[in-house]
């Protein structure tokens, strides 16, 4: 015999039932899982706690999709700063994507200034401690090894 305490609810039918009947009362502006949970007379924990059995795995993932849908809708109408706090709950993250250079389709241009010259390294290995003459660049200035800033 399986110790813990019984299920609050049965079978998944029963808890289908319930979270239809809360969909159907409650308006759709107003639907989170902490609703759904009271309105189940259960916790948020024990509600997501269901979601990690197979039997009612399904049921409460729908569920929660169809709350974050409303959420995403939200966002998208009125862009409101706790529905974005919302989404962030089911997963959804904010990102900016900073490119400083230095990648294959965006290299990095280096350019020293020394004395009213400009300098640039010539291509090598980071690690390179070869001093190299500076040499007439194409540009203006005068190319220098990596480790050559204004002559030191």
């Amino acid at each position: 015999m399986p110790g813990g305490r019984p299920l609050k609810f049965a079978n998944v039918f029963e808890l289908q039932s319930k979270i239809d009947d809360y969909f159907a009362v409650t308006p759709s502006d107003e639907w989170t899982i902490t609703g759904m949970a009271l309105h189940l007379d259960t916790s948020r924990e024990t509600l997501l706690d269901y979601q990690d059995r197979d039997e009612f795995s399904d049921a409460v993932k729908r569920a929660k999709l169809k709350i974050e849908c409303g959420y995403e809708c939200d966002l998208k109408k009125h862009g409101r700063t706790g529905t974005i706090f919302a989404l962030k709950n089911f997963g959804w993250r904010d990102q900016q994507d900073i490119n400083h250079g230095g990648q294959k389709e965006n290299p990095l241009s280096v350019v020293w200034r020394c004395d009213g010259k400009d300098y640039r390294p010539t291509p090598g290995p980071v690690d390179s401690v070869d001093r190299q003459e500076p040499v007439p660049s194409s540009g203006s200035g005068t190319t220098l090894g990596q480790n050559d800033i204004c002559g030191q």
